[in-house]
């Protein structure tokens, strides 16, 4: 599919990988020109990962990186030598869990990447609807 776009993207953010700690993946993963990097999960649920395209030079924030029952992250840091580095992050919410450990561990980080003074983006499933979010308030 992705070939047939025309179009190569830097970055491509997944969550809800599945792919579980110890375990191969049950298929090919591979993406031509991509390099592939991963958090995987511990339970059936979750697990987040990156394709980067292979002519980028990039790192993993391992300080950022989290993985608890309720959400997990991967951040990755692009450099940019015509300017400023771009911070990514990719983050999988796990459906009905600690909304407000979750704002808290979001708003820390955001904190840490300010200082940076980097791009940053953030992609992922928040699990989180919208049009509902008066049901989150005794959570925050």
């Amino acid at each position: 599919m992705l070939t047939e776009l025309h179009f190569p993207f830097s970055v491509i953010g997944l969550s809800e990988t599945k792919i579980k700690f110890g375990k191969q993946p049950l298929t090919n993963i591979d993406l031509p020109g991509y390099t592939f990097v991963s958090q995987n999960t511990l339970s059936n649920a979750g697990g987040v990962g990156f394709y980067v395209r292979n002519d980028l030079t990039f790192t993993v924030l391992a300080e950022l990186l989290c993985k608890i029952a309720d959400y997990e992250a991967l951040w990755i840091e692009i450099q940019n030598s015509h300017g400023h580095n771009i911070i990514c992050g990719v983050i999988y919410r796990h459906p009905n869990d600690n909304l407000g450990g979750f704002l808290e561990y979001l708003n820390s980080n955001a904190e840490c990447i300010d200082r940076g003074s980097k791009y940053c983006a953030v992609l992922g499933d928040f699990n989180v609807d919208l049009l509902k979010i008066e049901k989150y308030q005794s959570s925050l």
